[in-house]
């Protein structure tokens, strides 16, 4: 059984909730560790923090962690009550450099080689890269196929009245991006 450890994450992304099998809701957290690896916080009950543990993007943050049931390698399950935050968001200043600092020594070639690596070793499932071209970039609009008890659990405010001008958040992002990849990254002995 998984013993609970204590690390240090920079958050770096937060997913959208949606309602939970167990619980009330689930929202994924990413991050960046203090020893310069992904790692992905699951299940957090984000909107359920109290106050002085809702951390923000780019905040430090230390927590009691352990290797979650999830099969990917960066999925750690969390103790909220542990969770404690270290410092405010890292600045933007110098062109962003604080973060970059941290997260580019992450970044692959592409994403492309993000896959290729995930069907070789099973590895990466979180990743970043940068296009080498945008070809394209569409936002749709999207509707969440939750039920009626599902929308209950996320203990939203939601009446007949305002239920659709409230489903209006709700959006997909895709990008068309020329992939390529870098012959000397792929090299994975």
């Amino acid at each position: 059984m998984a013993e609970w450890i204590t690390k240090k994450v920079l958050i770096t992304a937060r997913t959208y909730p949606t309602p939970a099998w167990k619980g009330v809701e689930v929202s994924c957290t990413a991050g960046v560790t203090d020893t310069g690896q992904w790692i992905r916080l699951f299940p957090m009950p984000y909107r359920f923090l109290s106050s002085d543990k809702r951390f923000r993007k780019y905040q430090w943050i230390e927590l009691s962690t352990k290797k979650a049931s999830d099969p990917r390698p960066e999925s750690y399950q969390l103790n909220i009550d542990s969770i404690n935050i270290l410092s405010k968001p890292l600045p933007t200043s110098n062109n962003w450099k604080a973060r970059k600092e941290i997260i580019f020594p992450l970044k692959t070639a592409s994403l492309c080689y993000l896959k290729a690596q995930l069907d070789k070793t099973g590895v990466p499932t979180l990743g970043i890269f940068k296009p080498k071209t945008i070809r394209g970039f569409r936002i749709e609009r999207a509707e969440p196929n939750w039920s009626s008890k599902q929308l209950e659990r996320l203990n939203y405010p939601f009446s007949k009245l305002n239920q659709k001008e409230n489903w209006k958040r709700f959006h997909i992002y895709l990008a068309t991006i020329l992939c390529v990849i870098n012959p000397i990254a792929m090299d994975m002995n």
